[in-house]
């Protein structure tokens, strides 16, 4: 019951976000503008959508870069902005962006519009936890409705082996276009890394030939009623044996590098080891994980996929886990049978994934004693034969050339050409664009205003009623403001006689976002047109210019209905009036520029 409650919340509040999202549709589409977000917000500039971001803006300096964070403190290159990842930092900079980039799900009660790509990076591939429909029982119900969103919107998702392929469709509950490039986060992995360790040991004072082990125990999440929480319980691996094992093994002086969940972070400054003094040190809170794991020497995790990619550049990474049975019964099946199979020969589970007959690759250990016992038998070049036939076995992806090949996928899928009707074949560029916008954005909108407009008159409840119909109105709001924006815009390019401070308020109007003032001036510049024509000797079509001024109109009163106080002046039959007024004169504006087709 508890949970079918909190599961109601969860749904009111995303009705909320969503009417949010339908509000900033006010707003046009920015055709350059790509938003991106990490880890529900929480995360900065690392993991995928990193190495993709710095890619496209290798390759096209005049895209905008938009970030949303929790935390404004987060560092970021100097052509990225930062946004709030509030209800309306994420609706705003969302609904007027050509690209989302995400590599985790976005809000519940995030809404889409027609025309915008949104790629997810995930942030793992291969693993070792089921994750999504493959969890069972495992998988709560808010946690489908949330997945469910999110993969609904989804254009396509980057993966990076023929494994993924198999487990992505239940894992992520998406069925749609995988783009098997590889992950973008590795390709820093790929290769020698030799500017990745001098960096890492530069930062804390390490000298050059010192080697790092990295310990990165796994994020743990759990469910209760629905609700998710981090926990963890208390470190068991022995530090000071580990590091004494890898100097008797390998030589040299090791390091510690500790790596937790950021929410975890405060325990390990708590944690306090005189035998460790000057031998450990902490990048939980990197925002980039792929940056610090590809300076080490050793990996050790306990159900961080993160080991795949370890072992995929080279690197020697072992399982240390203490509590997989507990684990297991706590979180749902694994996909390897670590609960079940001898530690020498752990299979993939074929319950989860049965076209695969696999080994896990890396050593597993479950108490300190088997972990230093493995360690005193570890061959490296066993280890590198062993992962060339994992990586063969799965089909992966791993050349260093993932993130140029997502941008790619992003150049040819979201930035492609706009088709053109071909009765308008004889028009100018700008011209067809309007006219394209206009009927595109109409159309999408149309059908969203009268969902809407359907609810207010099956309603009873006034506020409620006038709830629907205020959302029916920014649909038409946004059809109208992407109709004159696009006008303006044409009128800009091509009456090259315009003095300069006609310029300057065109220019205003293209730029600002302060929606009063855009439309004021809005209407100071389609009122002056006939001015504008007279003194300049422009040919304006006068029965153009007359539709231009019935639609400002037009707009007006929905601006006054969508944004008025609740009074009595809210009926469904003087709303609908309107509305058909306003599909009379976009219809007519249509078919005079040539767009036959029926709205």
């Amino acid at each position: 019951m508890q949970e079918q409650n909190y599961i109601r919340w969860r749904k009111i509040k995303a009705w909320g976000n969503r009417l949010v999202f339908y509000l900033c549709r006010i707003f046009p589409i920015k055709r350059h503008r790509i938003c991106i977000a990490t880890f529900e917000g929480k995360g900065g500039f690392g993991c995928n959508p990193k190495y993709i971001v710095r890619e496209l803006h290798r390759r096209h300096p005049e895209y905008e870069f938009i970030w949303l964070v929790k935390d404004d403190t987060k560092k970021f290159p100097e052509y990225i902005r930062k946004a709030p990842y509030t209800v309306w930092g994420r609706a705003y900079w969302m609904s007027t962006a050509k690209v989302w980039i995400d590599n985790y799900r976005t809000h519940y009660g995030t809404a889409k519009r027609k025309g915008q790509y949104y790629l997810n990076t995930n942030h793992y591939t291969e693993g070792i936890k089921c994750t999504g429909l493959l969890r069972g029982e495992g998988f709560s119900r808010m946690a489908y409705l949330v997945s469910k969103a999110d993969s609904d919107q989804m254009d396509a998702l980057v993966t990076d082996s023929r494994w993924c392929d198999v487990v992505m469709p239940d894992s992520m509950l998406f069925a749609g276009a995988m783009l098997k490039t590889g992950a973008p986060r590795c390709d820093i992995l790929y290769g020698e890394r030799r500017e990745a360790r001098r960096h890492i040991r530069e930062k804390h004072g390490l000298p050059q030939d010192a080697h790092i082990v990295m310990y990165a125990p796994t994020f743990r999440e759990g469910a209760k009623n629905g609700k998710r929480s981090v926990y963890s319980e208390a470190w068991t691996l022995d530090f000071v044996g580990l590091l004494d094992m890898l100097e008797a093994k390998f030589g040299g002086k090791w390091y510690l590098c500790l790596r937790v969940h950021p929410q975890l972070a405060p325990t390990f400054r708590q944690y306090k080891n005189e035998a460790l003094a000057g031998r450990i040190f902490d990048e939980s809170q990197a925002d980039d994980m792929y940056e610090v794991l590809a300076g080490m020497d050793f990996y050790i995790t306990d159900y961080s996929s993160a080991i795949f990619e370890a072992g995929f550049a080279g690197i020697p990474a072992f399982i240390y886990a203490d509590d997989i049975a507990q684990y297991a019964h706590d979180r749902g099946a694994l996909m390897w049978n670590l609960a079940t199979d001898p530690h020498e020969r752990v299979r993939n589970n074929k319950a989860v994934t049965p076209q695969f007959d696999l080994t896990l690759p890396f050593p597993v250990a479950s108490d300190n004693e088997e972990l230093l016992e493995k360690l005193q038998q570890f061959d490296s070049v066993m280890y590198r034969q062993t992962m060339d036939k994992f990586t063969e076995a799965i089909g992966l992806v791993f050349d260093g050339k993932a993130s140029a090949r997502v941008a790619e996928e992003i150049e040819k899928d979201a930035f492609c050409e706009e088709e053109r009707n071909p009765v308008m074949e004889n028009r100018n560029f700008n011209e067809i664009n309007c006219i394209l916008t206009v009927h595109n954005m109409w159309q999408e909108n149309r059908k969203d205003a009268l969902f809407f407009l359907n609810q207010a008159e099956n309603n009873d409840d006034k506020f409620i009623k006038i709830r629907y119909l205020r959302a029916a109105l920014m649909f038409y709001l946004n059809a109208i403001d992407a109709y004159l924006a696009q006008k303006c815009e044409a009128i800009l390019n091509e009456k090259k006689s315009l003095d300069d401070n006609e310029i300057r308020i065109l220019n205003s109007l293209k730029s600002d976002e302060r929606t009063p003032n855009r439309y004021k001036l809005m209407q100071v510049i389609f009122c002056n047109n006939e001015k504008i024509s007279r003194e300049n000797e422009i040919d304006y079509d006068d029965k153009m210019l007359q539709e231009l001024r019935e639609i400002i109109s037009y707009r007006n009163k929905l601006v006054h209905y969508a944004g008025g106080k609740y009074d009595d002046n809210y009926n469904i039959d003087k709303i609908l009036k309107i509305i058909q007024n306003g599909e009379l004169m976009i219809k007519n504006t249509l078919t005079y520029l040539g767009c036959e087709e029926d709205i």
